[in-house]
């Protein structure tokens, strides 16, 4: 029983005499009945301001097995969100669970979490191994955080992050650039000559369609850079991430420009 009370089933694997989770292919999950809210009405209530309804609404979810509410929830325990003191350690346990379920922000703050010691014991190892995952998995600050890890690692613990890497037997997926269409701009945005960036989160299905897609955050929100990003990322194909050469489906962090260029001569 984790201290939320919710059962966890431990996929383990033993490193060097300890007990550590294995990334897995599916969410290592005991699922719970059917949650009586969705992922979408959690995040509406986070947004509003009511994190103690938004903690509660993404326990419930994440005790039913949904990886980002895992996630979320774990950050929120984190940051001390919805609750009255902070708690690394139960912070930890539904970040790992978020990160197992391949989750691209959750193994970055998990790797965090190793590298620091927080809420887990300090491990350099574990930290390359969650970072490196967060890294193939889209998530830009996640390579590096790794780079300079690697600096204050000895020769012994690089290898050993790097055999279980390869142990694990990942494959990231791999855009199919010639399938990719580039999203349309808005319009009112391209007549005042405004730029945007947007970061998403997409799931990558076993055949390289994208899945459930959800906007993480963009410089220009409210003036439909959103959704023209969704739009096209929705049509666009991978070739599918695998694992022991099996595809998986797996949460890919996607980023999206909007850039005007100058006709030529100006």
């Amino acid at each position: 029983m984790t201290q939320s009370g919710a059962t966890v089933t431990e996929c383990r694997v033993r490193r060097s005499g300890a007990l550590v989770l294995t990334l897995l292919a599916g969410v290592c999950f005991a699922h719970d009945p059917a949650p009586t809210v969705t992922y979408e009405s959690a995040m509406e209530r986070y947004r509003a301001g009511d994190h103690v309804a938004a903690l509660a609404a993404f326990r419930e979810l994440a005790e039913a097995g949904n990886e980002r509410a895992a996630y979320a929830l774990g950050d929120m325990i984190a940051n001390g969100e919805g609750v009255d003191e902070t708690d690394p350690v139960l912070a930890a346990t539904w970040m790992r669970r978020a990160a197992e379920g391949l989750v691209p922000a959750a193994a970055y703050h998990l790797g965090l979490m190793y590298a620091r010691g927080s809420g887990v014991e300090q491990d350099p190892v574990e930290a390359w191994y969650w970072l490196r995952l967060a890294g193939a998995q889209g998530y830009r600050d996640a390579d590096d955080v790794r780079s300079r890890l690697e600096s204050l690692m000895s020769s012994a613990q690089l290898a050993e992050g790097r055999g279980r890497w390869d142990e694990a037997g990942y494959e990231p997926p791999r855009p199919l650039r010639h399938l990719h269409a580039s999203p349309t701009y808005p319009e009112l945005p391209r007549l005042a000559r405004i730029q945007s960036n947007v970061i998403l989160q997409a799931r990558i299905l076993e055949d390289g369609t994208v899945g459930d897609i959800e906007v993480l955050r963009t410089n220009r929100p409210n003036m439909g850079f959103e959704q023209a990003a969704v739009d096209a990322v929705k049509q666009w194909r991978y070739e599918p991430a695998r694992r022991g050469g099996v595809p998986i489906l797996i949460w890919f962090t996607v980023y999206v420009e909007f850039k005007l260029h100058d006709p030529p001569g100006r």
